[in-house]
């Protein structure tokens, strides 16, 4: 007779091998259907519409120039870059002079106040649709570098498939061996919580932004509410690709790992500060216990083969244990050589789940002790990002 705790034991084992191998099928899917624009072979549009490249910058001196002039290089024949010059203090403002000076194509706003009720990024975007002429925008980062065909591949892409929003994945390049592997964490965690295996499924709910990389039809975009509804949402990538589907707009998502690069952290601490403002009001709601919570089941569901090979004694359940370890490492591997990274870092996916959910416990103790959160050198109320939050994650 089998006894009750070996019978937790099994449901345990089989019902985590289950989860794990569907996790690992899903993220095989999405390789599979997120392809790279060379990939899908779209023909060019018979005229080329303009676009209007939009710039959020706050104090990115030492990236502006030279990412800005991989986006002046590009090969497309009609566009126009609106740098935004978000209160900054490391010398941005006039790097962007100088090269607006000789260039015709960059136009520049200075913002030296922030008013109430408005987060930065938004307030700053806001401002230079105002003031853009294309009939797509295309918002991106200042540290993002794009390829010379980048722009006309994408346009092309949603010109001949109707896509009103194209999020792009960019390539996340680091020198950090730790940062490396936090990165493929959450790489392969949030196309699983973005459902991104539906995206080809135009009934299917599914739709995401990418700060790095957003590109939307300006027709769709003057159906929304504009910025002044997301003004004071922090995950801002992600509601703006709500915003457009809310009003019936196309959303897609494209691997643009040829296309695009950015270095999203310079190292590891980096990124532990950087998420400080997104874990606690994205993943937790603004609230602590919810926040740990969802950390530590995340955590379970990832070390759970490894914790039950120390209490297991059935040999048959051992060996699911290990082949759950061996579909984790797949899992892992999938998603690396899906965005072009290095492989080894496939091999240490249980130390990412364990420093992601530091990161996350870590980000929800410091914003439910100073009650908000800081970004971009100011400082948000916790009760006031509450009522403009549009973006919800489980």
């Amino acid at each position: 007779m089998t006894e009750p705790g070996h019978i937790i034991w099994i449901i345990i084992v089989v019902l985590g091998t289950l989860v794990w191998l569907t996790g690992t099928i899903l993220n095989f899917r999405i390789s599979k259907i997120i392809t790279t624009l060379d990939q899908k072979k779209i023909p060019d549009p018979a005229t080329w519409p303009k676009i209007s490249i939009i710039i959020a910058a706050c104090n990115e001196v030492g990236s502006i120039e030279s990412a800005l002039k991989s986006k002046l290089d590009s090969d497309y024949p009609d566009f126009e870059i609106i740098v935004v010059n978000d209160r900054s203090t490391d010398g941005t403002g006039e790097v962007i002079d100088r090269m607006a000076r000789s260039d015709s194509r960059i136009k520049v706003i200075h913002i030296a106040d922030l008013p109430g009720g408005w987060l930065g990024k938004p307030h700053a975007l806001n401002k230079a649709v105002d003031i853009a002429t294309g009939d797509y925008f295309l918002f991106t980062d200042a540290d993002v570098y794009f390829s010379k065909f980048t722009i006309q591949k994408t346009v092309a892409f949603c010109e001949h498939g109707r896509i009103d929003h194209l999020g792009m994945l960019p390539k996340m390049i680091s020198k950090d061996p730790f940062l490396k592997i936090c990165l493929l964490t959450f790489i392969r965690t949030y196309g699983l919580i973005g459902r991104f295996w539906l995206i080809d499924n135009p009934k299917a709910e599914v739709f995401s932004g990418v700060g790095a990389f957003n590109l939307v039809r300006r027709s769709a975009f003057e159906k929304t509410e504009g910025f002044n509804w997301l003004r004071m949402d922090i995950a801002d990538d992600v509601a703006l690709g709500i915003m457009i589907h809310r009003t019936g707009g196309r959303n897609y998502i494209i691997n643009g790992v040829d296309e695009i690069n950015v270095e999203w952290y310079t190292g590891f601490r980096e990124m532990v500060i950087g998420l400080e403002k997104a874990a606690f009001t994205t993943l937790g709601n603004f609230s602590l216990i919810a926040n740990v919570a969802k950390s530590l089941l995340f955590l379970a569901g990832e070390l759970w083969p490894f914790i039950a090979l120390g209490f297991i004694i059935i040999p048959w359940l051992k060996w699911m244990c290990i082949i759950s370890i061996i579909i984790g490492f797949l899992n892992s591997l999938i998603v690396d050589r899906w965005g072009k990274g290095d492989t080894w870092p496939a091999f240490f996916y249980p130390v990412g789940s364990i420093l992601f959910t530091a990161m996350m416990i870590r980000s929800g103790i410091i914003g439910w002790k100073n009650r908000g959160v800081y970004w971009r050198g100011t400082f948000y109320p916790a009760d006031e990002l509450k009522n403009g939050k549009r973006v919800r994650i489980m």
